[in-house]
């Protein structure tokens, strides 16, 4: 196949389609689908497309902080022009593309903050943002289901200001669970029974635990089971908690905020 790069590609919003936001996941599944032939519009697209119009939703009616949303979830890619393959390249090279349009616009995901000597300011505004923009989903009757390090992005060097992305997998509470690596790995630990078990609500915040527990070294085997429990004993599956009684995560203590 002819190897494509970003400049041999031109991109243009969906008409029906507003574009205060960005949209990069479904631009490399566009090109990847061109690429292999297949424009007819996938199952995942169809149900990206209902993913994006609830989440675009909920922040227009400022229910979804600290979250980034997609707008065009069909953009038009076009190839310009089709260079010849190179010797030994047997795929397009994808991952130059990947950035798409929201990469570009950020400083990197939260990945890049795994530390035991980070500033604890930088971990802290990182667990109170994302507790918020979880807490919101929750109440808006969704999970987000791909909770990670990678699906947070963040602006800012020194005191970053956080944002969850990437919400092609969100699920409707009460409805099957979905394949993806933070839920398989709630099914590993034992807080889930099967992938495809219905959704309760607490599913997120069991993620967001592991997920700290991984920006933020500091935070301990007891700080971990504890909150564990706390999750798990909620009566309503996190639907209507007080945050300032989430337990203490390594330098993220919940009681010290305001909420």
């Amino acid at each position: 196949a002819p190897i494509v790069g970003p400049r041999d590609l031109e991109v243009s919003p969906r008409k029906d389609e507003d574009s205060e936001c960005y949209a990069w996941k479904s631009y490399v599944a566009s090109i990847e689908g061109l690429l292999e032939g297949d424009l007819e519009e996938s199952s995942h697209e169809r149900d990206a497309r209902q993913q994006c119009r609830v989440i675009r939703q909920l922040a227009r009616r400022g229910l979804l902080p600290h979250s980034l949303m997609p707008a065009d979830l069909s953009p038009t890619i076009t190839i310009l022009h089709a260079g010849a393959p190179k010797a030994g390249d047997t795929m397009c090279p994808i991952s130059k593309v990947r950035g798409g349009l929201i990469f570009p616009m950020m400083d990197g995901d939260a990945r890049n903050w795994v530390s035991d000597k980070a500033d604890a300011a930088v971990h802290s505004s990182f667990g109170k943002s994302m507790l918020e923009a979880l807490i919101a989903l929750r109440k808006a009757g969704y999970v987000h289901a791909d909770f990670k390090l990678d699906n947070v992005l963040y602006k800012g060097d020194q005191k970053p200001i956080w944002f969850l992305n990437d919400f092609d997998l969100m699920t409707k509470i009460g409805d099957p669970g979905v394949e993806s690596p933070p839920m398989r790995d709630l099914v590993a630990r034992g807080l889930r029974s099967g992938l495809r078990q219905p959704t309760t609500g607490a599913e997120d915040f069991y993620c967001f635990i592991v997920a700290y527990a991984e920006l933020d070294k500091t935070t301990t085997a007891e700080e971990l089971a504890q909150a564990f429990a706390f999750v798990s004993g909620s009566g309503s599956a996190m639907e209507d908690f007080d945050p300032s009684k989430f337990p203490k995560l390594g330098k993220f203590s919940p009681a010290s905020f305001q909420w």
